[in-house]
């Protein structure tokens, strides 16, 4: 049984006193000139997913002495509950509504003479229309490694960058060094040969994560010889899919008892073990070099861990964020809050923790004090600086953070913004027109929307909302005039029974195939009325219950390449009157073209002089992976189906 928790409750769970730290007053004493950077981005992980956090079967030693070395936020946040706007924001301390970034950056988009794509996405199988996202950080917005050089830093990336093509990738935005970024935003393989351009494969089997840390390490140390200040961006690739670990530690998680009531995962677990590895390779090497008291070390992730509410076999689930709400993607806690730890030695009191609201947005701005720069001041910052909370634990002058998604995301989570005040948060649907309300201080899950009962802090919040949306010049998705829920059809397999041999994924209309025969075909919408089978052929008998004589059988299926949903290479009909002994009728071949081509519906019919029979079989054959010439080679195909027409 899950419990709901309070946010007191949970801190207190985790052995925090925090209002017995005293106060750590550094006011009387002057900032260390030119401190060394470093920044440890994580991707999609999860704020329960190290020690200090409250995990009990992930083992993050690492990254928990950071956090007794300097200071732990119990309320830090991500900008975006996806990968690409948060990075946007880590770079330039501004909201990705106003970078224009909102969204994860496909890499294969296309760009057109190097400008932003504009106007609106449509899809018939959507609601809403949605503002095209930006495919590249420009290079008008002013970013960390910029700002730094200035003042003679040598700055490197390593790791993800995910933010544009060639053109944009970390060396033209500020960066002596880019090992490991380019445009996409998961590597190919997580062993060497990983087929990264920017990192020259060396050692088959070699671990990314290590891999990482050694390219880190080799830097800092590149760099203190040469006596330089430095920044390092460490953009781990770690924890997003691919799932894949090094077999002895996922061999040693296997071993390990989960605790009760939780989704852990071996392979997970072995994936953030060695997360905590790099950080002690890179805590290590500060050490040995002689310059670990002179760095400030900033720890967060991009977005919460990955745990959907769907998926075959639990197969997508692979964190648990509890007792937080949902995960990646979402707006809920779940998605969008995150460890956020900076060590700053002889700064911060160690083993400190603060309950300050703080984000992605706030990391540039803090750097810029931390070396005595000044703040970019061509376009306005979002961000604050945390010194007076880092050095004195004082309060920021701020007690709202926005969060933008006007986009789809991952089948299942339509746009949204959110508005977090204090402890109220505000959640505003768009495809359905409705707001939730929390308090996070009683209800840290989210399990108790207390918007109906309290219309004025809803009204407070949402034009605040709205004023911050036109502020920063957010984009809001709009009505689709081709959107349609499908039309009636009659026909004599409408209610009866229907069975699969292959389940449907529960992702698309819960998996439900009855939908196949209740005399309804569905409209481009893959969220209304279609079954969706991910690497599994198509294969349904229907009873009708008496014989009947049977002139045309129709199944309807919808391709959308982009979406990885193909057409079935074949498609077999077949009759029995007893259920048994069934009788071939016809197969159709169907050649899946290598022709980039958006959504389209086919009904694949059988026309037959009046036969007569009870049992109908149908088989449509999934083509099993993505063709070579697609984006997703040899990743799991899907195949879509809809109502199954009789007459």
């Amino acid at each position: 049984m899950k419990t709901n928790y309070t946010r007191r409750q949970f801190i207190r769970n985790m052995g925090i006193a925090a209002a017995g730290l005293a106060l750590y007053n550094c006011t009387t004493k002057s900032f260390p000139k030119n401190p060394n950077v470093v920044v440890i981005l994580v991707d999609d992980l999860g704020w329960t997913d190290v020690g200090c956090y409250g995990n009990t079967y992930y083992e993050t030693p690492n990254i928990d002495k950071l956090a007794a070395q300097g200071m732990k936020f119990t309320n830090g946040y991500a900008s975006c509950a996806v990968c690409s706007p948060t990075r946007g924001s880590v770079m330039t301390g501004r909201y990705p509504t106003r970078i224009g970034i909102t969204d994860w950056i496909h890499p294969n988009y296309p760009i057109e003479n190097g400008e932003q794509p504009v106007g609106y996405e449509s899809r018939a199988n959507r609601k809403l229309q949605t503002p095209k996202n930006h495919l590249f950080l420009e290079h008008d917005e002013v970013t960390i490694p910029e700002i730094l050089k200035k003042a003679g830093y040598t700055t490197c990336h390593v790791g993800k960058w995910h933010l544009g093509k060639k053109e944009w990738w970390p060396e033209t935005h500020g960066f002596d060094y880019n090992i490991g970024g380019f445009q996409n935003g998961q590597p190919p393989s997580y062993f060497d040969p990983y087929k990264i351009p920017t990192l020259q494969d060396r050692e088959e089997g070699e671990y990314l994560t290590d891999r990482e840390a050694v390219e880190a390490s080799g830097f800092i140390k590149k760099a203190v010889k040469q006596d330089k200040p430095f920044f390092l961006y460490m953009a781990h690739y770690t924890v997003h899919v691919p799932m894949q670990a090094k077999e002895e530690l996922i061999e040693y998680y296997k071993k390990k008892e989960i605790p009760k009531d939780r989704d852990f995962h071996p392979i997970y677990a072995a994936m953030i073990h060695s997360l905590d590895e790099a950080v002690g390779t890179i805590t290590s090497t500060l050490e040995e070099a002689g310059v670990a008291e002179n760095t400030v070390i900033i720890f967060t992730g991009d977005n919460g861990g990955l745990k959907l509410p769907w998926g075959k076999n639990g197969s997508n689930i692979w964190t648990d964020n509890t007792p937080l709400r949902n995960g990646k993607g979402f707006p809920y806690e779940g998605g969008i809050r995150e460890p956020f730890i900076v060590k700053w030695p002889g700064q911060i009191k160690p083993g400190t923790v603060s309950d300050e609201m703080v984000c992605s947005i706030d990391i540039l701005p803090t750097i810029c004090e931390m070396t005595g720069q000044k703040l970019p001041s061509q376009k306005p910052i979002d961000g604050k600086s945390l010194i007076p909370t880092l050095v004195d634990n004082d309060k920021l002058d701020r007690n709202t953070l926005y969060w933008h998604f006007p986009h789809y995301w991952g089948g299942g989570v339509p746009p949204y913004s959110a508005i977090r005040e204090g402890d109220w948060k505000l959640i505003q649907w768009y495809e359905t027109n409705s707001l939730e309300l929390y308090n996070l201080e009683d209800d840290l899950s989210e399990a108790n929307d207390l918007a109906e009962n309290n219309t004025d802090k809803v009204n407070d919040l949402q034009k605040k909302l709205d004023e911050w949306l036109k502020a920063t010049g957010g984009k809001l998705p709009k009505p689709n005039p081709d959107y349609s829920e499908g039309k009636k059809v009659n026909h004599l397999a409408v209610g009866k029974n229907i069975r699969l041999e292959n389940e449907a994924s529960p992702k698309y209309s819960k998996g439900n195939k009855n939908l196949l025969v209740n005399g309804i075909q569905a409209s481009p919408n893959i969220k209304i009325g279609w079954l969706g089978f991910e690497n599994d052929d198509f294969v349904a008998t229907i009873d009708l219950k008496s014989i009947e004589s049977i002139q045309l059988i129709s199944v309807n299926f919808l391709q959308n390449q982009k979406d990885w949903i193909f057409m079935p290479e074949e498609i077999e009909f077949a009759a029995s009157t007893t259920g048994r002994n069934y009788k071939k009728l016809k197969i159709i071949k169907n050649k899946i073209s290598s022709k980039k081509e958006g959504m389209i519906l086919k009904d694949f019919t059988l026309d037959i002089s009046a036969t007569e029979m009870r049992y109908i079989k149908i088989r449509a054959k999934n083509i099993g992976v993505c063709p070579k010439w697609h984006p997703g080679s040899g990743k799991p195909a899907w195949l879509f189906v809809d109502e199954i027409i009789v007459k």
